[in-house]
């Protein structure tokens, strides 16, 4: 019951965070939030939180924390090899998650980034190259 309640928290958080971002300049579309809404909290949130709000050690993916300071290939790589081999504590996901669920649960945390907040992360790195 309680991952029903987190996965329908997660959508549901989406669809309000999504609605905010309706002016096309993201690089995702709505199908890859939802989608990626179900990859994060399937593979995601027992670590990050349910809301992308972090819990130790890991940390918040919202928009409140660094992930914004990295790069799309960054992130991707972190997720893929995760950070264990540089001393933190992710494990790797390349074999749990192939390229396009990852972009989903890219996609998905970014649209919790706030407009500002992305606006940063697409001048700072290029955004999805």
């Amino acid at each position: 019951m309680k991952r029903l309640y987190s996965l329908m928290s997660v959508l549901l958080l989406s669809v309000l965070s999504q609605a905010s971002h309706a002016d096309g300049k993201r690089w995702y579309a709505w199908d890859d939030v939802v989608k990626g809404g179900k990859v994060f909290a399937n593979q995601c949130a027992s670590c990050h939180g349910a809301k992308a709000e972090g819990k130790t050690p890991a940390p918040a993916l919202n928009g409140t924390a660094h992930a914004w300071h990295h790069s799309f290939s960054q992130l991707k790589q972190t997720i893929k090899k995760g950070t264990q081999r540089l001393g933190g504590s992710m494990p790797p996901f390349e074999e749990k998650l192939n390229d396009r669920e990852i972009n989903q649960a890219l996609a998905w945390v970014q649209s919790h980034w706030g407009d500002e907040v992305y606006s940063l992360w697409l001048k700072n790195t290029g955004g999805r190259k």
